[in-house]
Protein backbone atom coordinates (compact mmCIF):
# COMPACT_ATOMS: atom_id res chain seq x y z
CA UNK A 1 0.00 0.00 0.00
CA UNK A 2 1.71 3.12 -0.93
CA UNK A 3 1.79 5.67 2.39
CA UNK A 4 3.62 7.97 0.94
CA UNK A 5 4.72 10.28 -2.20
CA UNK A 6 7.45 9.09 -4.46
CA UNK A 7 10.58 10.08 -3.82
CA UNK A 8 11.04 12.13 -6.55
CA UNK A 9 8.15 15.03 -6.15
CA UNK A 10 9.68 15.09 -2.18
CA UNK A 11 10.38 19.09 -2.97
CA UNK A 12 8.92 21.49 -0.76
CA UNK A 13 7.72 23.56 -3.43
CA UNK A 14 5.65 21.55 -4.83
CA UNK A 15 1.53 21.14 -4.04
CA UNK A 16 -0.41 18.17 -3.75
CA UNK A 17 -4.17 16.99 -3.20
CA UNK A 18 -6.07 14.16 -1.75
CA UNK A 19 -8.40 11.87 -4.40
CA UNK A 20 -10.31 10.03 -3.28
CA UNK A 21 -9.46 5.56 -2.93
CA UNK A 22 -9.26 4.48 -6.62
CA UNK A 23 -10.34 7.65 -8.47
CA UNK A 24 -9.16 10.39 -10.14
CA UNK A 25 -11.44 13.13 -8.50
CA UNK A 26 -10.17 15.49 -5.63
CA UNK A 27 -11.67 14.85 -2.63
CA UNK A 28 -11.52 18.24 -1.06
CA UNK A 29 -12.82 21.42 -2.89
CA UNK A 30 -10.95 24.52 -3.21
CA UNK A 31 -7.91 22.24 -3.69
CA UNK A 32 -6.38 25.23 -5.95
CA UNK A 33 -5.92 27.75 -3.72
CA UNK A 34 -5.96 26.00 -0.25
CA UNK A 35 -6.50 22.93 0.49
CA UNK A 36 -2.95 21.08 -1.00
CA UNK A 37 -0.19 20.20 1.15
CA UNK A 38 3.03 19.53 1.18
CA UNK A 39 4.66 15.75 0.51
CA UNK A 40 5.12 15.16 4.23
CA UNK A 41 2.26 16.75 5.63
CA UNK A 42 0.35 14.52 7.98
CA UNK A 43 -2.84 15.22 6.57
CA UNK A 44 -1.79 14.09 3.30
CA UNK A 45 0.07 11.22 4.67
CA UNK A 46 -2.94 9.63 6.44
CA UNK A 47 -5.08 9.89 3.34
CA UNK A 48 -2.33 7.63 2.06
CA UNK A 49 -2.48 5.56 4.53
CA UNK A 50 -6.20 4.69 4.46
CA UNK A 51 -5.70 3.96 0.31
CA UNK A 52 -6.27 6.89 -0.74
CA UNK A 53 -4.80 8.45 -4.16
CA UNK A 54 -3.14 11.60 -4.55
CA UNK A 55 -3.06 14.33 -7.08
CA UNK A 56 0.37 16.25 -8.20
CA UNK A 57 -0.44 20.33 -9.20
CA UNK A 58 1.11 22.03 -11.81
CA UNK A 59 2.53 25.52 -11.58
CA UNK A 60 4.41 25.30 -7.87
CA UNK A 61 7.76 25.12 -8.00
CA UNK A 62 7.71 25.56 -11.79
CA UNK A 63 5.97 22.10 -12.12
CA UNK A 64 4.14 21.02 -15.61
CA UNK A 65 3.19 18.24 -16.62
CA UNK A 66 2.91 16.90 -20.20
CA UNK A 67 -0.07 14.44 -20.32
CA UNK A 68 -0.56 12.62 -23.05
CA UNK A 69 -2.96 10.13 -24.00
CA UNK A 70 -1.74 8.37 -27.08
CA UNK A 71 0.63 6.89 -28.70
CA UNK A 72 1.57 9.87 -31.33
CA UNK A 73 2.14 12.71 -28.75
CA UNK A 74 4.05 10.10 -26.51
CA UNK A 75 6.30 9.92 -29.86
CA UNK A 76 6.71 13.21 -29.87
CA UNK A 77 7.94 13.93 -26.24
CA UNK A 78 10.62 11.09 -26.18
CA UNK A 79 11.46 12.38 -29.67
CA UNK A 80 12.31 15.90 -29.45
CA UNK A 81 11.47 16.93 -25.27
CA UNK A 82 14.42 15.99 -22.85
CA UNK A 83 14.21 12.85 -21.15
CA UNK A 84 12.76 13.36 -17.86
CA UNK A 85 10.69 11.44 -14.96
CA UNK A 86 7.90 9.86 -16.43
CA UNK A 87 4.79 8.06 -15.26
CA UNK A 88 2.66 5.92 -17.02
CA UNK A 89 -1.35 6.58 -16.20
CA UNK A 90 -3.51 3.38 -15.67
CA UNK A 91 -4.81 3.75 -18.97
CA UNK A 92 -1.50 3.19 -20.91
CA UNK A 93 -0.60 7.20 -21.63
CA UNK A 94 1.99 8.42 -20.12
CA UNK A 95 3.24 11.78 -17.86
CA UNK A 96 6.40 13.74 -18.12
CA UNK A 97 7.33 15.75 -15.98
CA UNK A 98 9.60 19.32 -16.88
CA UNK A 99 10.74 22.29 -14.87
CA UNK A 100 9.36 25.23 -16.52
CA UNK A 101 9.69 28.93 -15.38
CA UNK A 102 8.06 30.55 -18.31
CA UNK A 103 5.10 28.35 -18.87
CA UNK A 104 2.14 30.27 -17.67
CA UNK A 105 -1.52 28.77 -18.31
CA UNK A 106 -2.40 25.13 -19.13
CA UNK A 107 -2.37 23.78 -23.07
CA UNK A 108 -4.88 21.56 -24.50
CA UNK A 109 -3.60 19.39 -27.11
CA UNK A 110 -5.57 17.97 -29.89
CA UNK A 111 -5.24 15.44 -32.35
CA UNK A 112 -5.87 16.03 -36.78
CA UNK A 113 -9.60 16.90 -36.03
CA UNK A 114 -11.20 17.78 -32.89
CA UNK A 115 -10.66 15.16 -30.34
CA UNK A 116 -8.66 16.08 -26.85
CA UNK A 117 -5.78 14.06 -26.44
CA UNK A 118 -3.44 15.10 -23.68
CA UNK A 119 -2.94 18.99 -21.97
CA UNK A 120 -0.11 20.19 -20.91
CA UNK A 121 -0.75 21.25 -17.16
CA UNK A 122 0.20 24.00 -15.61
CA UNK A 123 -1.24 26.08 -12.46
CA UNK A 124 -5.04 24.84 -11.51
CA UNK A 125 -4.57 21.38 -12.70
CA UNK A 126 -3.54 18.36 -11.48
CA UNK A 127 -2.64 14.70 -12.64
CA UNK A 128 -3.03 11.83 -10.59
CA UNK A 129 0.09 10.95 -8.97
CA UNK A 130 2.32 7.91 -9.49
CA UNK A 131 1.33 4.86 -7.47
CA UNK A 132 -1.85 5.65 -6.99
CA UNK A 133 -4.60 3.08 -8.41
CA UNK A 134 -6.63 4.15 -11.34
CA UNK A 135 -10.43 3.21 -11.47
CA UNK A 136 -9.58 0.27 -14.01
CA UNK A 137 -7.53 -1.26 -11.13
CA UNK A 138 -4.44 -0.45 -12.68
CA UNK A 139 -0.99 1.09 -10.71
CA UNK A 140 0.43 4.56 -12.05
CA UNK A 141 3.62 3.70 -12.31
CA UNK A 142 6.89 5.57 -12.34
CA UNK A 143 8.85 4.39 -15.94
CA UNK A 144 11.59 6.76 -15.94
CA UNK A 145 13.23 7.72 -12.81
CA UNK A 146 15.25 10.88 -14.68
CA UNK A 147 15.46 13.83 -12.71
CA UNK A 148 12.77 16.08 -13.65
CA UNK A 149 14.48 18.10 -16.73
CA UNK A 150 14.22 21.89 -17.32
CA UNK A 151 12.12 23.24 -20.20
CA UNK A 152 10.87 26.28 -22.12
CA UNK A 153 7.85 27.10 -22.87
CA UNK A 154 8.81 28.01 -26.66
CA UNK A 155 10.33 24.61 -27.00
CA UNK A 156 6.88 23.09 -26.23
CA UNK A 157 5.49 24.67 -28.68
CA UNK A 158 7.76 23.98 -31.74
CA UNK A 159 7.16 20.55 -30.71
CA UNK A 160 3.37 20.13 -30.51
CA UNK A 161 2.51 22.83 -33.10
CA UNK A 162 -0.90 22.16 -34.84
CA UNK A 163 -1.82 20.01 -31.38
CA UNK A 164 -2.28 22.95 -29.46
CA UNK A 165 -5.78 24.64 -29.12
CA UNK A 166 -6.14 28.44 -29.12
CA UNK A 167 -7.45 30.45 -27.34
CA UNK A 168 -9.37 32.04 -30.15
CA UNK A 169 -10.69 28.81 -31.16
CA UNK A 170 -12.30 28.14 -27.76
CA UNK A 171 -14.39 31.81 -27.43
CA UNK A 172 -17.47 30.20 -27.06
CA UNK A 173 -20.88 31.42 -24.78
CA UNK A 174 -21.76 30.22 -21.66
CA UNK A 175 -25.65 30.22 -22.91
CA UNK A 176 -24.85 27.71 -25.55
CA UNK A 177 -22.98 25.31 -23.19
CA UNK A 178 -25.81 25.67 -20.75
CA UNK A 179 -28.19 24.21 -23.31
CA UNK A 180 -26.65 21.10 -23.33
CA UNK A 181 -27.68 18.57 -20.67
CA UNK A 182 -25.31 16.24 -20.34
CA UNK A 183 -24.23 17.37 -16.93
CA UNK A 184 -27.05 17.20 -14.30
CA UNK A 185 -27.43 20.51 -11.92
CA UNK A 186 -28.01 17.83 -9.14
CA UNK A 187 -24.44 16.33 -10.01
CA UNK A 188 -22.70 19.29 -9.41
CA UNK A 189 -24.32 20.54 -6.30
CA UNK A 190 -23.37 19.20 -3.12
CA UNK A 191 -27.41 18.26 -2.11
CA UNK A 192 -26.72 17.02 1.40
CA UNK A 193 -28.48 18.91 4.17
CA UNK A 194 -31.21 20.17 1.46
CA UNK A 195 -34.47 19.50 1.61
CA UNK A 196 -37.75 19.03 -0.77
CA UNK A 197 -39.87 22.22 -1.29
CA UNK A 198 -42.89 21.13 -3.85
CA UNK A 199 -40.40 20.22 -7.38
CA UNK A 200 -37.33 22.14 -6.10
CA UNK A 201 -34.36 21.55 -3.19
CA UNK A 202 -33.80 23.94 -1.05
CA UNK A 203 -31.11 25.15 2.27
CA UNK A 204 -28.10 26.49 2.55
CA UNK A 205 -25.69 27.74 -0.09
CA UNK A 206 -22.54 25.27 -0.92
CA UNK A 207 -20.18 27.77 -0.88
CA UNK A 208 -20.81 30.93 1.42
CA UNK A 209 -23.70 29.33 3.78
CA UNK A 210 -26.42 31.20 5.11
CA UNK A 211 -27.85 32.86 7.46
CA UNK A 212 -31.53 31.24 7.71
CA UNK A 213 -30.78 28.18 5.85
CA UNK A 214 -33.01 28.63 3.17
CA UNK A 215 -30.70 31.14 0.84
CA UNK A 216 -29.94 28.90 -2.12
CA UNK A 217 -32.38 26.58 -4.57
CA UNK A 218 -32.32 24.09 -6.84
CA UNK A 219 -34.51 22.74 -9.60
CA UNK A 220 -33.98 20.03 -11.11
CA UNK A 221 -36.40 20.14 -13.80
CA UNK A 222 -34.90 23.20 -15.09
CA UNK A 223 -31.09 21.84 -14.45
CA UNK A 224 -30.66 25.41 -12.41
CA UNK A 225 -30.02 26.66 -9.52
CA UNK A 226 -30.11 29.85 -7.74
CA UNK A 227 -28.39 32.10 -4.91
CA UNK A 228 -31.30 34.69 -2.70
CA UNK A 229 -28.15 36.51 -1.08
CA UNK A 230 -26.75 37.26 -4.84
CA UNK A 231 -29.97 37.47 -7.12
CA UNK A 232 -27.79 34.87 -9.24
CA UNK A 233 -28.56 31.75 -10.97
CA UNK A 234 -26.85 29.10 -14.13
CA UNK A 235 -27.30 25.85 -14.83
CA UNK A 236 -24.23 23.19 -14.56
CA UNK A 237 -21.43 25.38 -15.85
CA UNK A 238 -21.50 28.03 -13.32
CA UNK A 239 -22.27 26.54 -10.40
CA UNK A 240 -18.62 24.22 -11.00
CA UNK A 241 -16.84 27.23 -11.51
CA UNK A 242 -18.44 28.97 -7.92
CA UNK A 243 -17.82 25.36 -6.16
CA UNK A 244 -14.33 24.99 -7.40
CA UNK A 245 -13.18 28.35 -6.56
CA UNK A 246 -12.89 29.68 -10.47
CA UNK A 247 -15.71 32.68 -9.45
CA UNK A 248 -17.23 34.14 -6.30
CA UNK A 249 -20.95 33.62 -5.87
CA UNK A 250 -22.63 36.31 -8.01
CA UNK A 251 -19.57 37.39 -10.31
CA UNK A 252 -19.88 36.35 -14.33
CA UNK A 253 -18.57 34.12 -15.91
CA UNK A 254 -16.33 35.00 -18.96
CA UNK A 255 -13.29 35.24 -20.80
CA UNK A 256 -9.99 33.22 -19.72
CA UNK A 257 -12.37 31.55 -16.60
CA UNK A 258 -15.37 30.45 -18.66
CA UNK A 259 -12.65 28.72 -19.97
CA UNK A 260 -10.93 27.17 -17.20
CA UNK A 261 -14.59 25.97 -15.87
CA UNK A 262 -14.72 24.30 -19.58
CA UNK A 263 -11.42 22.43 -18.50
CA UNK A 264 -12.70 21.43 -15.05
CA UNK A 265 -15.65 20.70 -16.59
CA UNK A 266 -14.19 17.35 -18.76
CA UNK A 267 -11.68 16.53 -16.30
CA UNK A 268 -13.34 16.24 -13.36
CA UNK A 269 -17.36 15.68 -14.21
CA UNK A 270 -17.45 14.34 -16.93
CA UNK A 271 -18.55 16.81 -19.14
CA UNK A 272 -18.96 16.11 -22.86
CA UNK A 273 -19.90 19.07 -25.57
Amino acid sequence: MMTEVVPQLRDRRYRFIKIRQKEKKPLEREWVLKNNYQYDDGKLLSHLAMGGNYGVLGGHGNLVIVDCDNNELVELVEDYLPRTFTVESGRGGKHFYYHCEDFGKPMRLRDCGTTNVGDVQAMGKQVVGPTSIHPNGRTYEVVDTTCIAPINRATIELVFGDHIIKNKERKLHLQDFERNDSLSITSVIPLGGLYKRGGDLQGCHPTHGSGTGENFTVNPTKNVAYCFRHSRGGGPLYWIAVIEGIIGCGDDLRGDKFLDTLDVAREKYGYEE
